[in-house]
């Protein structure tokens, strides 16, 4: 059997949607504006090295979670909907045509992402994905709690890779990322792909077999 993982922000699709998705709820209205206020804290942070790439993927999630909490499953699912529609552009034009030819090669495809499950379904609904694995947002009796489950992430995305490779010992397998949080899932790859890394210090680390697409 054949193989291949692939992260979603900044490889699959064209920026982070997470946020993307909360910021799309605001601008309809659909839940309050201070989170604008949140988000641009975050990103603030984030840009000027405050916090790290895991640690802004954590609030950016808690957010998504603390401005679902008290919305009902199923109106959350008619956003997700509507979100869907609108974003379809943001996948990046190669991806179709990249998961379709490795389908026809006899690859499963594999979504590894610490984004909310709420919205990388629909990505893996689009791409026909074997298996998606992400971040959960809680639902309890149709109710989101406003907490999070493990952030796929670094060690967790790590220790979810050996998982699943401890069962595919002579698979070829590749991999495909961006940035410092799927260095352990492509250093587990027979070939990996970076796809317009996030710094220079990624690109001069990375292994023999992990080729840079700038």
């Amino acid at each position: 059997m054949k193989y291949a993982f692939f992260d979603i922000d900044n490889t699959l699709y064209d920026g982070y949607i997470t946020s993307g998705f909360y910021l799309f709820l605001a601008n309809k209205g659909y839940i309050s504006e201070e989170i604008y206020t949140e988000d641009k804290w975050i990103g603030d942070h984030f840009h000027s090295g405050k916090i790290d790439y895991a640690e802004a993927s954590r609030q950016v999630l808690e957010l998504t979670a603390k401005y679902l909490r008290g919305k009902k499953e199923n109106q959350v699912a008619c956003w997700q909907k509507e979100f869907g529609k609108v974003n379809e552009k943001k996948l990046f034009p190669w991806v179709n045509e990249l998961v379709s030819e490795l389908r026809h090669s006899g690859y499963k495809i594999y979504l590894i992402s610490a984004a909310a499950n709420l919205v990388t379904q629909a990505i893996a609904d689009r791409l026909k994905a074997d298996r998606i694995f992400s971040t959960e947002v809680f639902v309890k009796n149709g109710v989101y709690t406003g907490k999070v489950g493990t952030i796929l992430n670094y060690e967790q995305k790590k220790d979810l890779v050996h998982k699943l490779i401890g069962y595919l010992p002579k698979a070829k397998k590749i991999g495909f990322g961006d940035s410092t949080g799927d260095v352990d899932m492509l250093s587990h790859m027979d070939v990996s792909y970076l796809y317009k890394p996030k710094n220079d210090e990624l690109v001069k680390n990375c292994q023999r077999q992990w080729m840079v697409y700038c």
